[in-house]
């Protein structure tokens, strides 16, 4: 398909994150780095860091349209208790593609984006 991230995909883990919300953005700005797996892979493989340990930004494509009303196309309003959608837990490992796009980490120079692939959890307390 025209269009698809899946001929560069990778993967990147969790270091941090930090919430951006107005009214018309809710979502995270997630700090990452880039991960392999050992070889041979286990059930469980351990993460090595690629070269030096570098964060770099990144967005979940899955956030890119909450607003204040709406998490992942589902009414804030219509959830029960606290309920939201969740960040994605630091440590936590994520397939990412780059896009094309601005740039999300000043010490990028080439203007690319780092998008991940994680679909938010919904928590919170009921009343």
């Amino acid at each position: 398909m025209i269009g698809t991230p899946w001929s560069n995909i990778f993967f990147v883990e969790i270091v941090d994150y930090v919430r951006t919300e107005t009214s018309s953005i809710a979502r995270w700005t997630y700090d990452v780095k880039q991960v392999v797996f050992q070889n041979p892979a286990s059930d469980k493989p351990e993460i090595i860091t690629v070269g030096d340990v570098k964060t770099y930004k990144a967005l979940n494509v899955y956030e890119y349209s909450n607003n204040a009303s709406y998490d992942m196309g589902i009414s804030i309003s219509s959830l029960p208790g606290d309920y939201r959608a969740q960040v994605i837990p630091a440590g936590t490992v994520v397939p990412a593609f780059t896009a094309s796009g601005d740039q999300t980490d000043t010490s990028i120079e080439s203007g690319t984006m780092i998008m991940l692939l994680w679909p938010n959890q919904f928590d919170g307390a009921c009343t």
